[in-house]
């Protein structure tokens, strides 16, 4: 291909290119999430309740099932018990409907921390995901 063709194609396909990205960054629409399995565990159960309710309290709305919400959130929950205390680890990924991921995140214990390892999960992960979400609507040049 001669390297005038480039900037062509990149012309050409410009708008086509925009719009992947702009779905992509659906984020900033999503208002309505079901949360889905994070585990088979008891823990991983109460992780998923959890997180139900930072959500709401983080302006969310929670779907109970999958086909009324806008978007999916769903992961891993890996609790560990040491003799200092527990440790959650969390990987968390939002999909459109689609399928389409929209948003991951992966929140690991820090040091010397006290207290309820999945409450503190669920709290920094439903924290996360309203930044993100609040950052997409700056940058599309709304308003949460």
């Amino acid at each position: 291909m001669r390297p005038h063709a480039i900037p062509f194609l990149l012309l050409l396909l410009g708008p086509f290119i925009s719009l992947a990205a702009e779905e992509k960054s659906g984020l900033a629409e999503i208002q309505k999430v079901h949360v889905g399995p994070f585990g088979q565990s008891d823990e991983a159960e109460r992780f998923r309740l959890l997180l139900k309710e930072k959500l709401a309290k983080s302006g969310f709305q929670i779907a109970e099932h999958p086909e009324e919400a806008d978007a999916i959130l769903k992961g891993v929950l890996v609790l560990r018990v040491y003799p200092d205390g527990a440790r959650a680890y969390v990987t968390a990924i939002l999909s459109s409907k689609k399928g389409e991921q929209l948003w991951r995140i992966e929140k690991r214990p820090g040091s010397g921390w006290k207290g309820d390892a999945a409450e503190r999960r669920a709290g920094a992960v439903a924290g996360a995901l309203k930044d993100a979400k609040q950052k997409a609507v700056k940058q599309k040049g709304g308003h949460s």
